[in-house]
């Protein structure tokens, strides 16, 4: 397998990118996942400031086996010059493959810094800190973002085109704000707005390609009847937009506390298989089914 994360990009299979959680992504973990059919995969995120000031524990989520690659690692902060200096270290000393900024992490303690999803209230920061990290390494850069940092400020595709202005090579975009934290249901719609926003960068003019990742996680199994029933039911949507609105008109599928369907049900319905683990993931036509469903491609 190519070390090169835009090597693999212009295959024909889409790539399955393992997401970074805290807590969870080391090195062992990593490294089950690639045998379970992951692509890509990404350390869990790491403090520059940690990395800068030379924090032992830092330095421990730097660290990977040759065997990850391809490998990015993950960084988080609110100050465009110790974030340009943390990813030069880690380009010199550890050498992954690419860079990752986190804009997307909702939790108190980093938002507070301004770090994670806390640098959304501000995009020209977002835009400031892209620029220099892409200019302190030779490695792409990559981002993780989320559809905003409330609804006030709610729009995925413009942050997209702003870290594609700024010199992001990748985007990840988890679809709820910062104020969602982890509750409600995920906007999917949001994901085709951004693919077709940057796809309308490309033929205006300008700038440099930059690649949309679609993360997905295993989850429930369910009967193929259920299966069976709410692919019928998604395929049957207008247009992505109406998709979660005819999801949630199929009774029998698993729901939150709130009420809403569980998103992991959702996406594990559209699989053509039970889903237990990631090398039931590894099919590219699973995935590419996934993609032409919410993307209308």
């Amino acid at each position: 397998m190519s070390s090169n994360v835009f090597d693999l990009l212009g295959q024909a299979s889409t790539l399955l990118y393992l997401a970074p959680q805290a807590g969870v992504s080391e090195s062992p973990f990593r490294r089950l996942c690639r045998r379970f059919g992951a692509d890509v995969l990404v350390s869990e995120f790491v403090s520059a400031a940690g990395i800068v000031m030379g924090n032992r524990r830092s330095r421990d989520f730097l660290r990977f086996h040759e065997a990850e690659r391809p490998i990015g690692i993950q960084i988080f902060g609110a100050e465009p010059d110790m974030m340009a200096d943390a990813a030069a270290q880690v380009a010199d000393v550890y050498k992954p493959d690419f860079i990752d900024i986190n804009f997307g992490c909702p939790v108190k303690k980093v938002v507070k810094r301004n770090g994670g999803s806390g640098c959304l209230r501000d995009l020209d920061l977002v835009e400031r800190i892209i620029r220099a990290v892409d200019d302190a390494t030779p490695l792409p850069t990559t981002v993780k973002i989320r559809s905003g940092f409330n609804e006030a400020t709610r729009e995925p595709a413009t942050i997209a085109l702003r870290c594609q202005e700024a010199g992001a090579r990748a985007l990840c975009l988890h679809p709820r704000t910062r104020a969602d934290m982890y509750s409600g249901q995920a906007r999917w719609s949001e994901i085709a707005e951004v693919v077709e926003a940057l796809a309308i960068g490309f033929e205006t003019g300008g700038g440099q390609e930059i690649a949309l990742f679609l993360v997905l996680q295993p989850g429930l199994i369910l009967t193929d009847e259920l299966r069976t029933q709410v692919r019928r039911v998604i395929r049957s949507a207008a247009s992505p937009r109406h998709v979660p609105a005819r999801i949630e008109q199929v009774p029998a599928l698993p729901r939150t506390m709130s009420g809403k369907v569980s998103e992991i049900a959702v996406r594990d319905t559209i699989m053509d298989e039970p889903v237990r683990n990631l090398s039931a993931l590894a099919n590219p036509e699973v995935l590419d089914d996934f993609r032409r469903i919410f993307t209308g491609s």
